[in-house]
């Protein structure tokens, strides 16, 4: 069995959101092929209760206290260079004396870098590597440039666009491989960049852990639901979208119709979309599954962002019929109008959501296809796979045969 050590920005445990899903069930797959050292970065003392449930899939997991002070004083110095700001908040020189540390010591056969905040400590190091763009942070930030109303933000965020856009393609170019979650983000990086190598490695959903549950009674009135971290801007600016737009179009057809916006740390903003009738926000939960067993529909209308939206294979894979964006479907290869409805505006988004709800045997005939399809396309095995081979693919074939 080889070594490989993994680097992660986040600590990807409990996998309760985006970036975490992913490296977390990437651990648990590769943990069949590779003895795994994880290092990662943790921002609060309870993110450490979850290092044993790591160990269950990790060699070994050493940990470093994201940056805080420090790490936006070399954003800021990255204003006067060429940079990201985003490798100044995560730069820590702890971090890298572990990183060069375990290098030295353990030798792994492979590393692999979540992201180009942790590329930047392995980019020019001799060990055979792999980075995991996740999805084109460039192409998240100009979205999100697009839809910030605040001034000074709109600048600062587009100016990053285009610092993480130089950077991706040039970090790029210093890793044996480099995988990136959808078509849709690669085209982004290539139309900057050149024509990088740049493999697909799709997200995934746990096809075990999220299962269609028994129909809900009609006495129910019409449910919508919508989850996500709230204060991520692009779930930020979908709540609002829904609260604002959709749902008053919703309830003009449906009066009673009602909207869930569940997940964690909802801004004063967000919970203020109560005051709208029929719009419940819930904040953290222990068990998002219930809200899913809850919906006639899972609505997310993604204006901004990047990326496959996880929130929607797990809506599939509970089979609650999903109405998103032309955005919010990117990353996935559904046949459009029978796994999910994908269109844009809030009058159609809302068309759309009250069809299904007013159609049982339409709501019956999406989730049924909704959970083929993530159970055809996402399983995380198939997944984890295809990444072990890459990683055995650039390791040394005299190591490979130790």
């Amino acid at each position: 069995m080889k070594d490989l050590l993994f680097l992660n920005l986040r600590f990807p445990y409990p996998p309760h959101r985006g970036d975490r899903i992913r490296a977390y069930n990437l651990l648990s797959g590769l943990s069949r092929q590779f003895r795994i050292t994880l290092i990662t970065f943790y921002e609060a003392e309870r993110e450490l209760e979850g290092v044993d449930a790591l160990r269950e899939v990790c060699h070994t997991v050493k940990v470093v206290r994201r940056p805080r002070w420090s790490g936006r004083a070399r954003a800021m110095r990255n204003l006067a260079g060429s940079e990201p700001l985003q490798n100044g908040l995560w730069y820590s020189p702890d971090m890298q004396r572990m990183v060069d540390t375990t290098l030295d010591v353990c030798q792994p056969d492979v590393a692999q870098a979540q992201f180009f905040r942790m590329g930047q400590y392995v980019a020019k190091a001799s060990v055979p590597r792999l980075l995991d763009l996740g999805d084109a942070l460039s192409l998240n930030l100009r979205r999100r440039a697009g839809r910030e109303r605040n001034p000074a933000l709109r600048w600062l965020t587009a100016h990053e666009a285009a610092r993480a856009e130089r950077f991706e393609g040039k970090i790029a170019r210093d890793f044996d491989k480099v995988v990136i979650c959808s078509t849709v983000d690669r085209e982004a990086i290539h139309a900057a960049n050149g024509d990088l190598a740049l493999e697909i490695i799709e997200n995934g959903v746990d096809l075990d852990y999220y299962t269609p549950s028994e129909a809900q009674p009609d006495s129910r009135p019409p449910t919508m639901l919508f989850t996500g971290t709230m204060d991520y801007f692009p779930n930020t600016d979908a709540a609002y979208h829904l609260a604002e737009d959709v749902l008053p179009c919703v309830r003009a057809r449906l009066p009673d119709a009602r909207l869930l916006l569940v997940g964690a740390n909802p801004p004063r903003s967000v919970r203020r979309l109560e005051r709208h009738a029929g719009v419940v926000v819930t904040g953290r939960v222990p068990d998002i599954r219930p809200y899913f067993a809850d919906a006639d529909v899972f609505v997310s209308p993604m204006r901004c962002g990047s990326g496959t939206q996880n929130k929607n294979l797990e809506a599939m894979a509970m089979g609650v019929p999903v109405v998103t964006t032309r955005l919010g479907g990117y990353g996935t290869r559904v046949v459009e109008g029978q796994d999910m409805f994908c269109v844009d505006g809030a009058e159609n988004v809302a068309a759309r959501a009250a069809e299904i709800m007013g159609d049982r045997d339409l709501r019956a005939a999406m989730a049924r296809n909704g959970r083929q399809y993530v159970e055809r396309e996402h399983g995380w095995d198939v997944i984890t796979d295809k990444l072990a081979s890459l990683l055995h693919s650039i390791i040394p074939a005299a190591s490979d045969a130790a």
